[in-house]
């Protein structure tokens, strides 16, 4: 019977300590974060969140996780007193549309990551998978366009004997470009591709003998641009190395890739 009574004494001890130790600490993080308690039963009430809040605490520091958690000036709310807090409506708090949202980023993220090892059209087509209907019903484009009526079409030009259509098929792709950022036509030098963009000057086209408009975009973009061509004329003219080409217009190749603009509609080269 006294061994009873000396446990009870003991396990009454220890609790009475543990709950001095524990409103002692709630004490000291009160004037930590400088909590105004309006009156007895706010403090009260303040109290028994906090102790839910650091039982959670300590139970999850105990797991030796990669991660700790503390306390914070939160540390005295429930999840709905936070959430009312911050102003989150039941709308942004559901977890399904939250999931929604995270795994579309995802999907998206992996389509372009690696955009440079797949054709353009493969990374239109993985971009639209992600996308629900309502998102590309957002993107819809119209059935036809005429750019020719628009102004966004320079007049046809000539090659002549001179296998250079990929240095035609760039300039068209970027007058189309530049046409519908700025809805100014401009027309771009082709001869300033076939005699500049080369091995020698650090391209990867061949001039009259072939080239990839892949390669013409990389080589603008490394180079500043492309000059109009009328101003190609007077190079022809009064010739100059490469290097000292000015460049009038900036038209960055790496803007054609970008996926938000893979949907807009512009002309298209073939």
């Amino acid at each position: 019977m006294f061994g009873l009574r000396l446990s009870l004494f003991f396990a009454a001890s220890i609790a009475i300590a543990n709950a001095s130790n524990l409103v002692d600490r709630f004490e000291h993080w009160a004037r930590d974060f400088k909590m105004d308690f309006r009156d007895k039963d706010h403090h009260e009430n303040v109290f028994a969140k906090w102790a839910i809040n650091d039982n959670f605490i300590e139970e999850t520091n105990s797991k030796n996780l990669t991660y700790t958690v503390g306390h914070n000036q939160f540390s005295g709310m429930d999840s709905e007193e936070f959430h009312s807090f911050l102003g989150l409506s039941g709308t942004l708090g559901d977890r399904a549309s939250i999931k929604h949202k995270i795994d579309e980023a995802k999907c998206l993220y992996g389509c372009v990551e690696h955009h440079k090892e797949v054709s353009k059209l493969d990374t239109i087509k993985c971009v639209a998978s992600c996308l629900d209907n309502k998102s590309l019903g957002a993107m819809a484009m119209p059935d036809e366009v005429n750019w020719v009526t628009k102004g966004g079409v320079t007049p046809v030009k000539n090659q002549g004997q001179c296998g250079s259509c990929w240095s035609f098929s760039t300039t068209g792709a970027l007058e189309g470009a530049y046409f519908v950022k700025y809805g100014q036509l401009a027309s771009f030098s082709e001869q300033q591709l076939v005699d500049c963009d080369t091995r020698k000057n650090g391209g990867k086209d061949m001039g009259c003998n072939g080239g990839l408009m892949d390669n013409a975009f990389a080589w603008i973009e490394k180079n500043g641009g492309l000059v109009p061509r009328p101003i190609i004329l007077i190079h022809l003219v009064q010739p100059r190395p490469v290097d000292h080409v000015i460049s009038r217009v900036r038209l960055i190749a790496r803007a054609i890739l970008r996926a938000s603009s893979m949907f807009r509609p512009s002309p298209m080269q073939i």
